[in-house]
């Protein structure tokens, strides 16, 4: 069922993308659908992968344990409640990302203590607040006669959504800025 229902979106978003072009709707109401489809993924649980764990990880490095994140490793505190649930593949990895996101984390690892349902949820906030900014940047950053289309072409699509208000993943913002 959840199968179908992910293709049935993506062939509704295909048509809706495509009207949206070929009628030229108004901006506005393409972009509070861009936005509803955006953040619906956060009424679920985390979806597809174990990105926002790592980040969570990462984030207690620094916060919780007081420790230098592109220096030390998560694998340095096996006992941490992240360290089971993040990317076994990153365990023994120090941050990967730049100093923005690592801050992010950090806050996020704060703010969530020891609740994984509370990371996972932060992060994936973080990840649709910067959807919500790409659909913005991408319609802004296009032709007057196009925002729409480019609002539908980037806040429609239900791949993004699931992948980044979803999953929680930082993608978004390095889509984002960017664009914007």
């Amino acid at each position: 069922a959840y199968v179908l229902a992910v293709v049935a979106s993506l062939v509704g978003y295909i048509v809706g993308a495509w009207l949206v072009r070929r009628r030229r709707a108004p901006l506005v109401p393409v972009l509070l659908v861009a936005v509803a489809i955006q953040l619906a993924p956060l009424a679920a649980p985390l979806l597809y992968s174990t990105d926002a764990y790592t980040y969570w990880a990462i984030g207690r490095v620094g916060a919780v344990h007081g420790g230098n994140p592109y220096v030390d490793p998560p694998s340095d505190w096996p006992d941490d409640p992240a360290y089971e649930l993040m990317g076994a593949q990153w365990r023994d990895d120090t941050a990967a990302y730049g100093p923005l996101w690592v801050l992010a984390s950090e806050g996020v690892a704060r703010g969530a203590g020891e609740s994984s349902d509370a990371a996972a949820w932060l992060f994936k906030v973080l990840a649709g607040v910067g959807s919500v900014i790409l659909v913005l940047a991408a319609a802004a950053a296009t032709a007057p006669r196009n925002r729409a289309f480019a609002a539908a072409f980037v806040g429609w699509n239900p791949v993004l959504a699931l992948q980044f208000a979803g999953g929680g993943h930082n993608d978004t913002w390095m889509m984002a800025f960017p664009v914007a």
